[in-house]
């Protein structure tokens, strides 16, 4: 997966959201647009908690912080 200037910045779970071409909001990458269109934020919310255990802080992950 290459990474693009817009999902460069993200944590790696956030930014496969944003480049794999399987993922339900891969759409709402500006790629090359500095404004981002509507965003339909039931689906990107969606989307964001379904990869959160795959955050981590350090050596610890999300859920060791909480």
């Amino acid at each position: 997966m290459a990474m693009n200037v817009s999902a460069g910045p993200l944590p790696k779970p956030y930014a496969k959201l944003i480049t794999d071409e399987g993922s339900k909001i891969s759409d709402f990458d500006p790629v090359g647009n500095m404004q981002v269109a509507f965003i339909d934020e039931e689906r990107l919310m969606a989307e964001t908690r379904r990869v959160e255990e795959e955050l981590t802080v350090g050596p610890y992950s999300l859920q060791d912080l909480v």
